[in-house]
């Protein structure tokens, strides 16, 4: 199932729940809802289109991607300006759009994947208060000789997951990335 394109009419929109059979979230989906104020993307989901939450301006604090996701669309969250505190990437992206994270105001990207996922032009644009990069222990060269280059923010860490069930079993559980130093 899929989320199609220009699905909705965003006025007034204030959260969404994107259910676990969903597969894709197709181009400008929920583009220009400035009202949305969170979204949680379940581990169905392979694919982020083009400019799926562009100028979501109501967005805040961290965003997961799941592990599921394997590439992200130009502009899928370019202009979502109010984003804060953490983009984790998951362990399975291969690319990343031009501009899809364009002007959001994350401090520290978290990037999951072993192989680092390839950066089309300017897919950081714009975060100017970015502070970190993290990825996996011993794949920092990879990273660094990689369209990740251009960051010379990148550090190694050791990323495990954690996952914590709710006891109201209507809210599910929620996956938490951990980090720990690298051992030599």
């Amino acid at each position: 199932i899929s989320i199609g394109n220009a699905a909705f009419d965003c006025s007034g929109l204030a959260s969404v729940t994107i259910g676990n059979s969903v597969t894709s979230i197709g181009d400008e989906a929920f583009q220009n809802c400035s009202s949305l104020k969170s979204v949680i993307i379940p581990n169905s989901v392979t694919e982020i289109g083009g400019c799926a939450f562009e100028n979501c301006s109501g967005f805040t604090g961290p965003l997961i991607i799941p592990d599921s996701v394997t590439n992200i669309g130009n502009n899928a969250f370019s202009g979502s300006s109010h984003f804060t505190g953490s983009l984790t990437i998951g362990r399975s992206m291969l690319g990343i759009g031009e501009r899809a994270f364009e002007n959001t105001q994350f401090t520290q990207i978290v990037a999951k994947p072993s192989t680092p996922p390839v950066l089309d032009a300017d897919a950081l644009y714009g975060m100017s208060e970015l502070q970190a990069i993290t990825v996996p222990c011993g794949t920092g060269g990879d990273y660094g000789t990689s369209s990740w280059n251009a960051y010379a923010i990148i550090t190694e860490a050791f990323l495990f997951d954690l996952t914590v069930a709710s006891a109201n079993p209507d809210f599910g559980t929620a996956e938490i990335t951990q980090l720990a130093i690298c051992e030599n």
